[in-house]
């Protein structure tokens, strides 16, 4: 009896112990880790990749775990291909820098880190992506051939590359599709038109991994079929720089695929005289560069009459036929007249007019304030503080004038001066027709009464001749000039 209450004790107690010890090892969490990067890590051949776990308190052990397997790092591990990355271990930093990528190091890399004060290990990871250009891309197209306004489907498509490329379809220098982030494919429709005949579908990936030099790009041309195609919506196409009595030769591009099998030119509605015209290439026609064929009819001497006619192509293939009118002149081939201007044209006209206006106000300012090359023409400061007023009629003798100081100021450049007040003041006396006249006329300005003198100021008049010289008989035409100078009174005396 004594025996089994024992053993049902042993029984009971063990499970308790190990409840305890359970108890006790999950009372403890594991320690929080930081990863950088934190999201996944694009990564070409031949870089640098630094991967970091940081805890926040000191470290005892650092482990780094990749797709070659399990590091153990130091903080003075050093190695050819890899290295210790970090602050220190007392610093809580457990990282790698890998010194050259290589495509085996593509997946996931982790970390587990040991904690001094914790029995809980510490685990951290991230992504490596390594970047490989694609090995090729793939066009592909339904149909060899279309008919116009035909649905054209066409795909191009990357193979091989990582991350997924960036893929376009283009029509020429015409981009058509360009695939959406992170997938390899993209998709087109559209309606076959006869102008993409003969263009070329490029299919193209570009990768980081690789330069634009090396992008991986396929191409086919689009060959659509359709009925030869109007030259212009006027109805009529005419043709200049023809020459009276010479010969002429009228030349029409018709756009068909197939070639036209027929080209039939008419004169007014009918079959044109052989003696007079001829078809150069009813039979052999020739394609042009740009995929058009080219009608010509050939007029032995162009005449008047030829003017007033009309010339009609009936072009005619497996899908159809157009006909096409035309009429000659003598006149030059016009100009095409420029309806609107170009942005480079607009920014040149308003880069001018600016110029312009900053000249006009620097102008202004410069004559306002006597400045740069009007300095000449505004009296020097003493002759503002004398009062001295230049007036003058017009510059007939301006060359002869000579400035009068009043007081301390000397050597007034009256000439310049009179050439900017020119129209300011102009004398409304008549022109002495005579000598006695002019005499007369000299005597009468003599006797103008002058200012008052509540006025503060004595008239004083200068008449611009040289001593000695008679009056001058001039013509209705012609202007007497002459300058008044008018000071103040106290300084009447000195002049």
């Amino acid at each position: 009896m004594m025996l089994c209450s024992t053993i049902r004790l042993r029984t009971c107690i063990v499970p308790i112990l190990l409840a305890l010890c359970t108890a006790s090892v999950h009372s403890q969490s594991a320690p929080s880790i930081i990863v950088e990067p934190k999201n996944a890590k694009v990564v070409k051949i031949g870089d640098t990749f630094e991967f970091l776990c940081k805890a926040s308190k000191p470290i005892m052990y650092c482990s780094i775990k990749n797709t070659i397997g399990s590091l153990n790092m130091r903080e003075n591990t050093k190695k050819d291909s890899y290295e210790y990355f970090g602050k220190g271990f007392q610093l809580g930093d457990c990282g790698i820098k890998f010194l050259s990528v290589t495509e085996n190091l593509h997946g996931n890399i982790s970390c587990t880190v040991g904690l001094v004060d914790n029995d809980l290990e510490g685990v951290g990871h991230t992504n490596l992506i390594v970047a490989i250009p694609p090995n090729s891309v793939q066009l592909s197209i339904d149909k060899n051939e279309y008919k116009e306004k035909e649905e054209i489907v066409m795909s191009c498509r990357a193979l091989g590359g990582r991350p997924a490329p960036t893929v376009t379809l283009y029509l020429g220098n015409d981009t058509l599709a360009t695939s959406k982030p992170g997938q390899d494919i993209v998709n087109h429709n559209r309606q076959a038109d006869y102008k993409d005949n003969n263009k070329k579908v490029i299919c193209k990936a570009t990768h980081m991994a690789s330069s634009k030099d090396d992008a991986k790009m396929t191409e086919r041309n689009l060959i659509i079929q359709f009925r030869p195609q109007p030259i212009n919506n006027l109805g009529t196409i005419n043709k200049f720089g023809f020459f009276e009595g010479v010969e002429g030769i009228i030349t029409l591009d018709i756009f068909a695929n197939p070639r036209p099998s027929k080209l039939a030119w008419k004169v007014d509605n009918a079959a044109p005289d052989l003696g007079l015209y001829y078809p150069l290439n009813e039979k052999n026609i020739v394609m042009n560069d740009d995929g058009s064929y080219a009608a010509k009819f050939r007029i032995y001497k162009v005449s008047r009459e030829d003017v007033d006619k009309t010339f009609t192509l009936t072009a005619t293939n497996q899908l159809g036929s157009e006909t096409y009118n035309v009429k000659i002149s003598f006149d030059p081939t016009p100009k095409e007249e420029e309806t609107s201007l170009g942005a480079g044209s607009i920014v040149a006209i308003i880069v001018a007019v600016l110029i312009v206006f900053v000249a006009i106000v620097l102008t202004l300012f410069a004559r306002t304030t006597g400045r740069w090359c009007f300095a000449a023409g505004v009296p020097a400061q003493g002759d503002k503080e004398a009062g001295g007023v230049l007036q003058s009629s017009d510059t007939e003798s301006a060359d002869k004038v000579a400035a009068v100081g009043a007081g301390q100021h000397a050597g007034i450049r009256i000439r310049n001066y009179l050439r900017d007040k020119i129209n300011s003041f102009k004398t409304s006396s008549k022109v002495p027709t005579s000598e006695e006249e002019a005499k007369d006329a000299e005597a009468a300005e003599q006797k103008t009464a002058p200012p008052t003198a509540s006025d503060g100021v004595v008239y004083a008049e200068l008449e611009l001749r040289k001593p000695g010289d008679t009056p001058v008989i001039r013509d209705d035409g012609e202007k007497t000039e002459y300058a008044q100078i008018v000071i103040p009174a106290q300084n009447a005396a000195k002049v």
